[in-house]
């Protein structure tokens, strides 16, 4: 699929266009399959506002360490990206084949959600959007356990989540519940 980019193998009546691209450029990222740099130069190529966000998504897909941190830290502590790149950045960054790498990333959420709740650091001046991304698209669906679950229901237990907090954790329990038992199935 990489060589697409260059319009090798391409299936007669597919269009490369710049969303297919786009979408390409963020497959092989996930499977490490590009580096930052490549990004970078296709990002340039494309001086749209959607490229940009794009862009930001294939980084946070990326399957590198570094680039898993620099994406966790912009979508943790800079409360200036706007909405479609943030939206970006967050949605690409959970996923599958790189639960190893992401791991330790469940715990840093519990950590968000107690920062968002109690509103400290960019979470003082984040409006609603930015919020619910946040909580909804760095929920670690791809690496959840029975244990998991029991971290948050604890985390809920002790009352001190805001209540719009609580109420994403709800949901995303609730849906993680029903993935982990179909799994079992």
């Amino acid at each position: 699929v990489k060589d697409w980019l260059q319009g090798e193998g391409v299936p007669e009546g597919l269009m490369i266009d710049a969303d297919r691209r786009w979408r390409i450029i963020t497959a092989v990222a996930r499977l490490g399959e590009i580096t930052a740099d490549e990004i970078d130069v296709e990002a340039a190529a494309d001086q749209t506002i959607t490229g940009a966000q794009f862009a930001a998504g294939a980084h946070s897909a990326l399957a590198k360490p570094e680039a898993k941190a620099k994406a966790w830290q912009s979508a943790t502590e800079d409360g200036s990206i706007p909405n479609g790149t943030y939206f970006e950045l967050c949605t690409k960054f959970w996923q599958p084949r790189q639960e190893e790498l992401l791991a330790a990333y469940a715990e840093k959420y519990l950590e968000l959600a107690r920062a968002v709740s109690a509103k400290t650091g960019i979470w003082e001046h984040c409006g609603h959007a930015t919020i619910q991304t946040a909580l909804n698209g760095l929920w670690p669906l791809p690496v959840m356990s029975w244990d998991y679950i029991a971290q948050v229901e604890a985390l809920l237990a002790t009352g001190e989540m805001s209540s719009q907090v609580t109420r994403v954790l709800k949901m995303n329990l609730d849906i993680s519940r029903r993935a982990l038992k179909s799994q079992e199935l």
